[in-house]
């Protein structure tokens, strides 16, 4: 604890440069997520710190430095405020703000994907219980008069500023709700979710890198010291960040922003344990080692499908591990304040490290998936879809707001409607671009429309009657065979070829010629039944489809109605131009297998007979005959 007015300055300096963290946090990790979860985060971040406040205050101080039971906690009190002098309450600060370290790694883990309320109750857990005990553990002792010692440090363990009592504290909780969570909706192994704003990362890092130099260098009992382990934590961090760049553009051709963001925050991480007694050579090597444990933390992470969104488990878990067991390798030997060997003092930091694993990691593990197992955690996939901005804190941002309009237009597949974009937002031009290049894609279309109408038009109708082609009777008459074979019904074809049409066409003109088939194809419309089909073959002559008959006999009726009508003389120019009808008729049903040209030809054949017979007349088909 600070003892003079001077030690109390510095140790309040430090704690609100630790403090600077918590928005460097925000930054980083606000800057890492996609746009529509960036305030969700912010949120979190904001959050958290409150939740500290008031819990680390009230019920995690004194189970950290109460009187210890058995080494294990301090007794819970929340009266020590009343009666604390100016260095207890200055101490307190600072490990509240070391709290709210801890307690914030979380919620870029998770980020994405959890729920406000889950991640409260995470706050809640980690700033009352997680954080306050295993801080008993590491720091509980005599400095603030209980004369409490936790039981790892009565064995000599060293972490000086938290490496495993903070960040891997973090670290562990957030690796316990990875594994509850799952990975988020779209996630795909190996491949990382672009972040929204990169720059505001690198914001974040240097923000946390100026706050590191408080959380370092704010428990130092001795200011003569501070300024080594400000260089010692300037060099360690340097050193992650220059190797992850080398590794980056190694291994991906390119520079990656969160790579080497990560690799200086690892080395940061790692320098925290024994940055008060490293020789600044011996910081940037540890620091070095906090790049390769990150590596080697997401690459494993990666391989079990562990999806941590901005990198934390990595950053802080794995290069909090590393900077803890380095302390016995690179501090002078004996400077951790025993006689203990190296081999010795490894032992007792790895024994340290084992126990604040299994301490957080297997009760997160079960808290935790029993509130998931109750919807307590995960939002649904549909709300994280959407992004925890919208589905969570109802902000409905202008970018929101549009892709919204869009996938309506999508579902209701109507791309008439113009986007409606606020005229002052960053999209205004993009909505005005796009509404312009679906006016212009709207005309286009119509005209192709026409084009395709007419084109459909040519291909299936005789351009001079606007009767159907024999391409298009054809078709009907194949579905007409097909469907007699469900129905039980018959049906039948009308094949009709005009008496003495040519010597009209030759002898009065091929005017003369076309206002007799135009008329013809006008009556013929009027003789038969809605449901029956007329077409122009070409030439002279025409197909009548029938379909529905109960009785053969009604074929024969439309045939006798259609010589009748055609028989009458067509009044060209005021004269009277006479023509006829020879109609051939040719049944099908179901107990007679037909096909389209089997049925043309008996159609055409009996036409022929019927010309034969004197024309102006009709024919059934042979097998049919009885029913004439």
């Amino acid at each position: 604890m600070p003892e003079t007015n001077l030690d109390i300055l510095w140790m309040l300096l430090c704690s609100f440069m630790v403090l600077l963290m918590q928005p460097g946090f925000m930054c980083l990790e606000a800057g890492f997520v996609r746009q529509k979860n960036a305030a969700s985060v912010a949120l979190k971040n904001t959050a958290d710190l409150c939740i500290v406040c008031l819990v680390y205050t009230f019920l995690g101080f004194s189970v950290m430095f109460g009187t210890s039971v058995s080494g294990l906690f301090g007794q819970p009190s929340s009266s020590f405020l009343d009666t604390a002098s100016p260095s207890l309450l200055t101490f307190f600060f600072l490990q509240l703000v070391f709290c709210g370290t801890a307690v914030t790694i979380v919620s870029g883990a998770v980020a994405e994907r959890i729920r406000f309320v889950g991640y409260c109750a995470i706050a809640v857990g980690t700033a009352g219980v997680i954080y306050p005990v295993v801080g008993h553990w590491i720091w509980a002792g005599p400095e603030i008069g209980s004369g409490s010692v936790g039981w790892l440090r009565q064995l000599g363990f060293f972490d000086h500023a938290g490496a495993t009592a903070v960040h891997s504290v973090g670290g562990w909780v957030a690796l316990a709700a990875l594994i509850v969570m799952g990975q988020r909706a779209g996630y795909v192994r190996g491949a990382d979710l672009s972040g929204s704003n990169l720059p505001l990362s690198m914001l974040g890092l240097l923000l946390l890198w100026i706050g590191w130099f408080g959380f370092n260098a704010g428990g130092v009992g001795d200011l003569s010291r501070a300024p080594l382990i400000i260089i010692n934590t300037a060099l360690a961090g340097a050193s992650g960040g220059v190797l992850m760049s080398v590794y980056s553009w190694r291994t991906r051709k390119a520079f990656r922003v969160k790579l080497i963001i990560n690799g200086m925050l690892a080395g940061l991480v790692a320098s925290t344990a024994g940055c008060i007694l490293f020789a600044p050579a011996d910081a940037a090597i540890v620091g070095l080692g906090g790049g390769v444990a990150y590596v080697i933390g997401d690459g494993l992470l990666r391989r079990f499908g562990i999806d941590d969104t901005v990198g934390a488990v990595p950053v802080h878990l794995v290069a909090g591990i590393w900077g803890t067991l380095s302390v016995p390798f690179f501090a002078p030997l004996g400077s951790w304040g025993t006689e203990m060997s190296r081999i010795d003092f490894f032992g007792i930091q790895l024994l340290g490290v084992a126990a604040v694993g299994l301490f957080v990691l297997f009760p997160s593990l079960l808290v935790l998936g029993f509130m998931h197992r109750r919807g307590l955690l995960r939002l649904s996939v549909a709300e994280e879809v959407t992004g925890l901005d919208v589905s969570e804190l109802g902000e409905h941002d202008t970018m929101f707001q549009f892709t919204d309009q869009l996938s309506e237009q999508i579902a209701s597949k109507d791309f008439s409607q113009p986007i409606d974009v606020e005229p002052q937002s960053d999209l205004a031009r993009i909505g005005y671009l796009y509404n312009m290049a679906m006016r212009a894609l709207g005309r286009e279309k119509a005209k192709q429309d026409l084009v395709v109408k007419h084109l459909k038009r040519m291909v299936n109708y005789d351009p001079l009657t606007g009767l159907a082609n024999r391409n298009l009777q054809q078709i009907s008459i194949e579905y007409a065979l097909r469907a007699v074979r469900r129905n039980g019904l018959s049906g039948a074809v009308l094949y009709i070829d005009l008496d003495g049409f040519k010597a009209i066409n030759d002898g009065m003109g091929h005017a003369t010629g076309d206002h007799v088939l135009v008329e013809v194809a006008r009556r013929l419309n009027e003789c038969l039944r809605e449901t029956d089909r007329v077409a122009r073959l070409g030439g002279d002559e025409f197909c009548v489809l029938v379909e529905g008959l109960h009785r053969r006999e009604e074929a024969v009726a439309i045939a006798r109605v259609i010589v009748s009508a055609l028989g009458e003389p067509i009044i060209v120019d005021g004269k009277p131009v006479c023509t006829g009808a020879s109609v051939g008729i040719a049944h099908f049903a179901a107990d007679h297998e037909e096909t389209l040209s089997t049925i043309l030809h008996k159609a055409d054949e009996a036409m022929y007979i019927a010309k034969g017979q004197g024309k102006s007349d009709y024919h059934v088909y042979a097998a049919d005959a009885d029913v004439a």
